[in-house]
């Protein structure tokens, strides 16, 4: 079993469903069929053993994948100009979607080389609508006169995590704590009064806020002393919000709660497993409401659905290991 290929294969099905709630469907369909195509030449997630630390230089591309090899793997019954604009502001709209006439030949003559040409074009089309901020999710190369695209996966990995570390942080302390971390994120340190101008936030919130992230370990404090003695009234106190450490701490906590998790199957099945060791014969299995009464079938369904929800729970903290620390 080759594990490294199935978080290849989980992380696209990620950037898939990132596509989606920014793009049409059309538009994601195209980005699936080139991370497939990617993902045949793409044997694990990363080369090295270790994540990069935040804004470490150079990216990690994919391999190139010419536009007419993609063209092969979209359905040919596929409207893919109906759902996009023209990229060319000055282009008429009776040709919306349509590629240019070039050299006198409409595009859908007989000979079927032009309406390759215009699906290639609109092919492109959608791939340059991924290519834009902020996700920037696919990028175009020439290489020795052909166009070609690629994904630039470091990027989208650094991004897919930012994401859930917000996602984490708006459900533990609301919105406000999501904007004071996209503060901090963007500018860097800040004392209190300089974060206070930025986050339009009142001196009270702020304070709760950010006492509430660092016990919960999300933000952190530093004291930088203006004279030897370090007195209190002499120091300035910066608030900062380190992401690379905040995932770390992200994925311990998740370890656990998976391992407490896998503890609470256990012991609910040692709780009952006399009556589980009964229900999993192979002569009740498939026959439960012929060899069970109606109390012991409302006691195994009331298991299969506890049962149910800790695995599904375990299931969802498995994801997000994923994109914390494979992608």
């Amino acid at each position: 079993m080759n594990y490294e290929k199935f978080d290849v294969v989980f992380r696209n099905r990620r950037l898939v469903e990132l596509s989606e709630q920014d793009t049409s469907p059309t538009t994601a369909h195209v980005y699936d069929c080139l991370l497939r195509r990617i993902e045949y030449q793409t044997p694990r997630c990363r080369g090295e053993p270790e994540i990069p630390r935040e804004g470490e230089e150079g990216e990690q591309y994919s391999v190139a994948i010419p536009l007419h090899a993609l063209a092969e793997d979209i359905d040919p019954q596929l409207d893919l100009a109906g759902s996009i604009g023209p990229m060319d502001p000055s282009q008429p709209p009776s040709r919306r979607g349509k590629r240019p006439l070039e050299d006198g030949i409409n595009g859908d003559g007989p000979n079927g080389v032009s309406s390759n040409r215009n699906r290639a074009f609109e092919i492109d089309q959608h791939l340059s609508l991924l290519a834009q901020p902020p996700y920037y999710f696919t990028s175009k190369r020439t290489t020795s006169g052909m166009i070609t695209w690629t994904v630039e996966y470091r990027h989208l990995a650094r991004k897919l995590r930012h994401l859930e570390l917000e996602r984490i942080i708006e459900t533990r302390y609301g919105d406000v704590a999501l904007r004071v971390v996209r503060v901090l994120h963007a500018k860097g340190k800040l004392d209190e009064k300089r974060l206070q101008e930025i986050s339009l936030l009142p001196p009270k919130d702020l304070r709760q806020v950010l006492a509430s992230m660092q016990a919960g370990g999300f933000v952190d404090l530093q004291e930088v002393p203006r004279d030897a003695q370090r007195q209190p009234s002499r120091t300035i106190y910066l608030w900062f919000y380190d992401p690379d450490r905040v995932r770390r701490n992200v994925l311990q906590d998740t370890y656990k709660a998976m391992s407490r998790c896998l503890q609470r199957i256990k012991f609910e099945r040692n709780r009952l497993k006399a009556f589980l060791e009964k229900a999993e014969r192979s002569d009740v299995k498939g026959n439960e409401e012929r060899f069970l009464s109606e109390a012991e079938l409302k006691t195994l369904q009331q298991w299969k659905d506890k049962e149910a929800m800790l695995l599904g729970e375990v299931s969802r903290l498995d994801d997000l290991v994923a994109v914390l620390r494979d992608f």
